[in-house]
């Protein structure tokens, strides 16, 4: 829950919860990425189409533009403007970031109360002696002997063995 103000900066401040918009791109208006990373060529925001790069065009405001109907490059259709808040895909595409916002929220939720259930099981279920793991029965002094080993791992006793006198030898 959120609270209605803040305190910050000796001024209190509104907060309003965030609410995700489809990311559309100021150079091809479509949606998905941003102008910085886009290869596509530029496209007019209000009639859809290619306009030339020319200086005289972009000063006389795209004269074309004016004579067409708005259109847009999202829906692929006519009626509203790219960056139109009308467009139903945009619409769509924000209730859709939403709904996996919150979806996403439930399960992290889900998934901290199912965490912490586990952890509080984990400290309350003692292990029994048999499912110990090899360093609890080694640190009690219970190891088998290497005579208890299986025959298949033998070679591979000896070298870890080898390798822990080798350790000791160092360290010493």
């Amino acid at each position: 829950m959120l609270p209605r103000s803040i305190f910050y900066g000796n001024v209190y401040k509104e907060v309003y919860p965030h609410r995700p918009k489809a990311v559309v791109c100021d150079n091809c208006k479509k949606k998905g990425h941003k102008a910085d990373i886009c290869y596509n060529p530029e496209v007019c925001g209000r009639c859809g189409r290619r306009h030339e790069e020319d200086i005289a065009d972009q000063q006389a405001g795209h004269k074309e533009c004016e004579e067409v109907s708005l259109f847009c490059q999202e829906c692929r259709k006519t009626g509203h403007m790219t960056s139109s808040k009308a467009c139903p895909t945009k619409v769509a595409a924000n209730k859709k970031m939403r709904e996996d916002q919150a979806r996403y929220i439930l399960q992290n939720k889900a998934s901290q109360n199912t965490q912490a259930r586990d952890e509080e099981r984990a400290t309350k279920v003692p292990v029994p002696p048999s499912e110990r793991v090899w360093a609890d029965k080694v640190a009690q002094g219970q190891a088998p002997k290497p005579s208890e080993t299986s025959g298949a791992f033998d070679g591979e006793c000896k070298c870890g063995r080898i390798e822990a006198k080798l350790d000791k030898m160092i360290m010493q």
